[in-house]
């Protein structure tokens, strides 16, 4: 509104000027809070056009839209003011426009639903976001580089949800790959004193966290761990073999599992049903995990569906008849992607093996089909080192004449030397460090102090040591690596989750304070009051009001560490209100400032659920 309303008005005076460029409204924007003004025009682009230094087309503008306003010719009801300076175009806004504004957009101050009314996707939709992340192999617990996929994933889905946009959040499970056959024939073949043997002889430790030993995914990792291993051992083929499992006469493990997938395939019922006893608990333990970290899922889809339906088949039939296709000298079919200027050690794209089964590519391909037919918008959530095969999956999606997703690629986490304990042969597991958060974090609330109940001091331990976890991933552009610090992320002064929990609780308190003295917070009020609040009052409005502004960009540019900057930003402003501008005082309230602190409170909540944050009432 505000860009098109100066749009609008001051286009034809520029092109009197000789500004021919239409395109200068997307140039408006905040003023810098060092400056008078709230909305900030720059001219330094109309210079060269203009043949005038930018102050002098500051100074031209500001008398052209002071006389058009006196003059009645144009309306402009959210400008309260103008001025230039510095070659900038400063407007004010209008105080009681801007609450209207904030007002028409999220509703009256209140606890607001979340999700969204209306946000979670149904089956018979059709204009749906659908945002696939984490799809981790179900063969084993979540580790900390992969947990930052669930996270950017889930909140880039809730985000969505909160500008309004109906989203279904998918997890794509490998059902039926290597890894998965890989832990159905370890279950199958394997005794828990072989696998003990075969990992202690491999220098790791050879029994699950006792933290854990009710989870599948931590049990059943050790089986997987060790006939991955020794597979590496056998093909190794020389006299390197030690340990009495190996010297006893094994079949040769990959090609049993090979055999296995083939099986799996086939469809055959044996090895399907061998196949889900081995992955679900293990992804079911997966899953208990990602809840913790409050990410969850809409809709589950298998990669054996789209064997089994005959989609797979379809999409082969359509790559041979690409003018990429080729066919190496064992049968495999492939895609020679260097005509599409794919470049890299490998050009080929295969599709399809020489013995004619499938493979994962292939069956990625089916599943993008499929995603493109539910949805209006697809973007995925990548690992760094998936770049390229997400520009061989769009060259493959162009050949089939399906659209491609968007994608969102992620580096990884690192751990500082020694800040946290790790059991030889081991990654960090996703649970040990949600373990150790909650413990710090209980260290660090004071329960005789607050007087809270020992189940109390537990749950808001929880809610503090996981949420400190998954704002310190989320804050960070996702293409940039985050070294995890502890002091960092249980912070409760600094860029963390704990100092955004701690303004919505302290929002709450005082809300708990009115309400015990049977205030009403009105609705309404005289909108001149609102000038008269001071500069925190002030500050804390206009950064409500940039609110949907900074949401539309995230679910656009897909940068949820812009939210979390707006959501810290908030806080701050808060408590400077909360300091500066006395709700009650003398047992006396302020209605105008209640009125802010109902809506600050709305909108801090608002900002918790956003991130997957937990909205404590107290701490």
């Amino acid at each position: 509104m505000i860009r098109s309303g100066l749009t609008e008005t001051l286009a034809p005076f520029l092109e009197e000027m000789g500004v021919v460029d239409d395109e200068w409204g997307a140039t408006v924007g905040r003023a810098d809070p060092h400056v008078v003004g709230d909305v900030a025009l720059p001219c330094f682009a109309f210079a060269k056009e203009a043949k005038m230094n930018p102050s002098d087309i500051a100074e031209r503008l500001l008398g052209h839209l002071e006389s058009s306003l006196a003059d009645g010719d144009v309306s402009l009801p959210w400008c309260s003011g103008v001025i230039a300076a510095g070659g900038y175009l400063n407007l004010h806004l209008d105080r009681g426009w801007v609450m209207d504004q904030i007002r028409e957009r999220w509703g009256p101050p209140s606890n607001p639903t979340l999700p969204p009314v209306g946000t979670i996707a149904g089956p018979d939709d059709t204009d749906v976001v659908l945002i696939e992340h984490t799809s981790a192999n179900p063969n084993g617990p979540f580790h900390i580089g992969r947990a930052r996929n669930a996270i950017i994933g889930d909140t880039l889905v809730r985000m969505q949800r909160l500008a309004g946009r109906r989203v279904c959040a998918e997890y794509y499970v490998d059902d039926l790959g290597k890894q998965v056959g890989m832990l159905a024939w370890a279950l199958d073949n394997l005794t828990p004193d072989e696998v003990r043997e075969v990992l202690e002889a491999d220098g790791r430790s050879s029994e699950a966290d006792a933290r854990w030993v009710d989870k599948a995914d931590h049990e059943r990792v050790l089986w997987y761990q060790a006939a991955n291993h020794l597979s590496s051992e056998q093909d190794k083929d020389d006299d390197a073999q030690s340990g009495s499992l190996l010297e006893r006469d094994l079949p040769n493990i990959g090609q049993a599992v090979e055999r296995l997938i083939l099986g799996s395939e086939m469809g055959d019922d044996a090895v399907l049903s061998s196949f889900d006893a081995a992955y679900k608990p293990v992804l079911d333990g997966m899953l208990e995990t990602l809840q913790r970290m409050g990410v969850s899922f809409d809709t589950f889809t298998h990669e054996s569906a789209f064997l089994h339906n005959g989609d797979v088949d379809q999409v082969v039939e359509r790559l041979k008849e690409s003018d990429l296709a080729g066919m190496a000298e064992n049968g495999a079919l492939f895609l020679e992607l260097a005509e599409r200027g794919v470049s890299g050690e490998s050009t080929k794209f295969f599709f399809q093996r020489g013995d004619g089964s499938s493979l994962y590519a292939t069956r990625d391909i089916a599943y993008h089909i499929d995603k493109a037919q539910r949805s209006e918008t697809m973007i995925n959530i990548f690992g760094e080192d998936h770049r390229l095969h997400a520009t061989q999956l769009g060259v493959a999606l162009d050949e089939v004449e399906c659209r491609s997703p968007s994608f969102v690629f992620y580096a990884f986490i690192k751990l500082p030397e020694g800040k946290m304990s790790t059991r030889q042969g081991r990654v960090v597991f996703m649970d040990d460090l949600l373990e150790e958060a909650v413990e710090r974090s209980a260290e660090l609330i004071d329960q005789d102090r607050h007087h809270i109940t020992s189940e109390m001091h537990d749950a808001i331990a929880e809610a503090v040591g996981c949420g400190a976890v998954r704002f310190n991933i989320i804050r960070v552009a996702p293409e940039k690596g985050v070294t995890f610090r502890w002091e960092e992320a249980l912070s409760f002064d600094g860029d963390s989750a704990p100092f955004i929990m701690y303004a919505h609780a302290r929002s709450c308190s005082i809300l708990r304070r009115l309400e015990s003295l049977s205030e009403v917070i009105p609705e309404t009020f005289d909108r001149s009051l609102l000038s008269e609040q001071g500069d925190a009052f002030d500050a804390l409005l206009m950064h409500i009001m940039d609110h949907n502004d900074v949401l539309e960009r995230v679910v656009t540019d897909h940068r949820p560490q812009t939210y979390a900057r707006w959501a810290l930003d908030l806080a701050s402003a808060f408590n400077a209100f909360y300091r500066d501008c006395p709700v009650i005082l003398d047992e006396v309230v302020d209605p105008v400032r209640a009125w802010m602190c109902q809506l600050a409170q709305s909108h801090l909540s608002r900002a918790c659920w956003a991130l997957g944050l937990e909205p404590l009432r107290e701490m």
